[in-house]
């Protein structure tokens, strides 16, 4: 699959464009670092020829310019995340066991400003269409997502490079609204913040509303 540029929404945080500070600061630290040492840490393919990273966000692939940080992406919340992985993560083979968020370190924390965040905002975006959902993830060309048991429908998925998730939804009823969990491998502690982790969950929601905006045109 090419690398593309997107034209993608922004995560509706609520706290207003404060991107552009941080941004900057992560540019300057990306440009100091050694991109081989980058490499080899996160396990993320970088061309020393292009002096260009390849990282894949749900399924497609973007280049990330070294040292000038250059990302083919106009989310900047995207764009600052994949900076954070190159420059503080690590990659540790999947264990396969997967926990909440609240079981991540700090995730005790910060799982009450997730839930409402994340979880309350995926539910208010898909909780009440499970089909349109299915046919979003299903039909996300690169997502290679594999289908989950124990729910009423749920994925394993690569979010990002060294973030291996899933999500899962329970239909609502009469009696009782919908209901959803997100699950991570236990290395995703190695890779990312609970921070980040929050923010992965914004840029996952507008990834699959753009996916449902551009599935109607």
């Amino acid at each position: 699959m090419a690398m593309k540029r997107d034209s993608t929404t922004q995560p509706e945080y609520g706290f207003g464009r404060i991107t552009d500070k941080p941004l900057e600061h992560y540019s300057r630290v990306f440009a100091s670092l050694d991109p081989l040492d980058i490499a080899e840490r996160t396990r993320v393919p970088y061309d020393a020829e292009r002096r260009e990273f390849t990282i894949t966000l749900m399924g497609v692939r973007y280049a990330v310019g070294w040292p000038g940080a250059e990302i083919g992406i106009d989310d900047p919340y995207a764009r600052i995340l994949m900076l954070r992985y190159l420059e503080e993560g690590r990659y540790i083979e999947p264990t396969g066991r997967y926990v909440a968020y609240h079981e991540l370190p700090w995730g005790d924390v910060y799982v009450s400003n997730f839930r409402g965040r994340v979880i309350r905002r995926f539910l208010s975006e898909f909780g009440r269409d499970l089909d349109a959902l299915k046919k979003i993830i299903e039909g996300a060309s690169g997502l290679g997502a594999e289908p989950e048991e124990k729910c009423d429908l749920g994925y394993r998925f690569d979010f990002m490079n060294g973030l291996p998730m899933k999500i899962l939804v329970w239909e609502g009823d009469d009696e009782f609204p919908a209901s959803a969990q997100m699950l991570y491998d236990k290395a995703v502690a190695f890779a990312y913040t609970a921070e980040d982790i929050a923010v992965a969950g914004d840029i996952l929601i507008s990834r699959l509303k753009d996916m449902r905006e551009n599935a109607m045109m």
